[in-house]
Order: C-alpha cells, then sequence, then structure tokens
C-alpha cells in the first residue's frame, strides 16, 4: 500500500497527471460520457467521477487527431453538446457571448494545429478548449471483492500534455 500512496503522491506533481476531483464537490459543469465500451470500464468510471465547474463542459469519448468517437465535423460535436450539455445549450441559445471551457478527454485531439480541438475554437471562439496531445489513460484497479472498479488518477501517455487553445 505504501508504494500506491508513494506513486500517487508523485503522480499529483506530474502536469500530466490529472487527479480525481473530490467525491464531497458538488458537480455544477456537464459531462458528455460516450464510453460504451465494457472492457474500458475505467474510462468510463472516470466519467461518472468527474467534478466539471461551472461553465464547463467534458467529452469523455476515444478519439484522435481529427476526430472525437468518428465525429470529424464540428457542427456535429455542437449538436451533439447541443442535445446533452444544458451549459452548451444555453450558450448557443445566448448567442454565444458566454465564455466556456470545453475539456476533451478523448485520445489525441488536442495534437496540433488542425485538430478537432483547434477546430472547435475556431468556430467557437468564446470557448476555451483543453485536450491531450497523445493517447489519455486512467490508473485503476479492480477490487477483490465484487469487482468494482476504482480509479485512481487520469494522465496523458508518453511525451503527450494538455494543450489549450484559447
Amino acid at each position: 500500500m505504501a508504494n500506491f500512496i508513494e506513486h500517487e503522491a508523485q503522480a499529483s506533481e506530474n502536469p500530466k497527471v490529472v487527479n480525481k476531483s473530490n467525491p464531497n464537490d458538488v458537480k455544477t459543469g456537464d459531462i458528455v460520457n460516450l464510453h460504451t465500451d465494457e472492457y474500458l470500464g475505467a474510462l468510463s468510471e472516470w466519467a461518472k467521477q468527474s467534478k466539471p465547474g461551472v461553465g464547463e463542459v467534458e467529452i469523455h469519448g476515444h478519439g484522435w487527431r481529427l476526430a472525437i468517437e468518428g465525429m470529424s465535423a464540428v457542427k456535429e460535436i455542437s449538436d451533439l453538446l447541443y442535445s446533452k450539455s444544458p451549459t452548451w445549450k444555453q450558450m448557443i441559445d445566448g448567442g454565444m457571448k458566454a465564455k466556456i471551457k470545453l475539456k476533451l478527454y478523448s485520445c489525441g485531439t488536442g495534437k496540433g494545429k488542425g485538430s478537432i480541438a483547434w477546430q472547435i475554437n475556431q468556430v467557437f471562439p468564446n470557448v476555451t478548449v483543453v485536450a491531450p496531445t497523445d493517447n489519455w489513460g486512467v490508473r485503476w484497479h479492480r477490487s477483490w471483492f465484487g469487482g468494482a472498479v476504482k480509479v485512481d488518477y487520469g494522465y496523458i501517455k508518453n511525451r503527450g500534455r494538455w494543450r489549450t487553445f484559447e
């Protein structure tokens, strides 16, 4: 157990790592969880435990540089967010005057100019988009009793980092 705590303490100092939200926090933002695959239950569990702040929207799903869950058109992503996120809907209905933050928990979606994160920011300049430049993963383990997944923290693999488009 000491190694686990030591490893978690080191992880919190790494800018590529995101610690879980405090479960006592009040969730105020919106989460769009697109994970449907059973074998990646830890990613879905991460989304369930996430606690975005006021004016923040999160998308959790598979991605690559130019798409999120197979959606490569900004309009398609915006339409999905409009149908699932009250914060996004309010921003669109309000004439896009509100400034919001969109965080993409999707592999590689922030990799370079022309990435899907960059494209979203170009169409919606009032939206700050934050996305990983490489694969996104979570550190997790299963309980010996009941097989429940416990998520410890999330991180960007390899040489990736979080990239912000404002």
